[in-house]
């Protein structure tokens, strides 16, 4: 995957928040390798609100982390292992 193949413009100036989301949105919804991902890590942090999981996503070789949310409605199709 390389960034010249997405075509999307880069504006020159501050944007809002709702216009960065819009860009990374277009990004993601863009490049057909990341239609599906499934991202392998170690959860650092964790907490429940309101049904919805919260958590951190750890890389386990770098410091590199992401933090996501599992819908209440998604948490049974969640596929986690637990390494000991």
């Amino acid at each position: 995957m390389t960034v010249s193949q997405i075509s999307v413009k880069v504006p020159e100036e501050a944007v809002s928040v709702a216009g960065v989301t819009a860009y990374i949105q277009a990004l993601l919804e863009q490049d057909p390798q990341l239609h599906q991902v499934w991202v392998v890590g170690e959860i650092s942090s964790a907490h429940d609100r309101n049904g919805h999981l919260f958590l951190t996503l750890q890389d386990t070789e770098t410091t590199a982390s992401i933090q996501a949310v599992v819908w209440r409605s998604q948490i049974g199709r969640a596929s986690c292992r637990e390494r000991v």
